[in-house]
């Protein structure tokens, strides 16, 4: 896997991310809906593409070279399997999709966006306001409308059964990064219920942080964070407010330290002979 990340960053080169949004289906499950991410920045369109379609490479990650590409509209989709389909509109814009079906997946809808140069969210009115309500100081955000397609999901509903919506924010300063989500419901004996279950996850959660960080101490950040979440019932209404000591880059790139210094995560260097002299 190693070999053919550094094949892919060699054809490709540097792939720069300025942002990401993703979009959920209402109708999310686990044999409907779709997921979109659209990411903006600056990469190779052509080189990715060529490397996408690499047959010999796709066998290689185990999908049996069985890479497809489609016409929609003025673009085109490559699928790598049946679930996931990725769009290379421009050199500043990448799409991927992922649904359990490929007819799940809006392509027509996104290849219309992208040819008129707008969505049809604006014409959701409840979405709209939710992310009008949103701090636009926010470095990243989320809003959710929990549909009774959540409400359905086993999964989706011992978080979400008893709110209507919910907003997430997150602002990045110098030293300290702070998470605030707030969930809108009406029925304060079932938030009250979210709320304990939470709570038990959080207490759980920094007492195994507390072990870990004995053997991995560049985790006490992240311990000293999951020390600081917050979880308040109002009525209906839940509140979950977090801060992490640290930046932005600390944050990012500490899956990567706990990777390399996890057993096995770093490779021992060959030994070599000496050399007689």
């Amino acid at each position: 896997m190693s070999a053919m990340l550094i094949q892919a960053a060699d054809r490709v080169g540097n792939f720069r991310v300025h942002g990401a949004t993703l979009g959920v289906a209402d109708n999310i499950g686990w044999d409907k809906g779709f997921v979109v991410v659209i990411f903006r920045g600056q990469y190779d369109r052509a080189a990715a593409k060529a490397l996408l379609t690499d047959k010999a490479l796709a066998r290689g990650a185990g999908m049996g070279g069985g890479v497809t590409v489609e016409k929609v509209g003025e673009i085109e989709a490559i699928f790598p399997d049946r679930e996931v389909c990725i769009l290379l509109p421009s050199d500043e814009q990448l799409i991927l999709l992922a649904a359990p079906k490929r007819d799940q997946m809006p392509l027509q809808e996104i290849a219309d966006a992208l040819r008129t140069g707008k969505g049809k969210l604006s014409e959701n009115a409840e979405m709209a306001k939710l992310v009008k309500s949103v701090d636009a100081a926010s470095t990243a955000w989320c809003v959710l409308k929990v549909t009774d397609a959540y409400k359905a999901e086993p999964d989706f509903a011992q978080l979400l059964g008893p709110f209507k919506q919910v907003v997430g924010q997150v602002k990045v300063g110098k030293d300290q990064i702070d998470l605030t989500v707030k969930a809108t419901g009406e029925n304060a004996d079932e938030t009250a219920k979210v709320v304990e279950f939470v709570s038990k996850g959080i207490e759980a959660a920094k007492a195994e942080l507390a072990r870990e960080v004995g053997k991995m101490p560049m985790l006490q950040s992240l311990a000293d964070a999951v020390a600081t979440v917050k979880v308040v019932a109002d009525g209906g209404n839940a509140t979950v407010t977090a801060q992490y000591k640290g930046s932005l880059v600390q944050l990012v790139a500490m899956p990567m330290m706990l990777f390399m210094n996890a057993p096995g995560g770093r490779p021992e260097p060959p030994m070599i002979d000496p050399v007689p002299r």
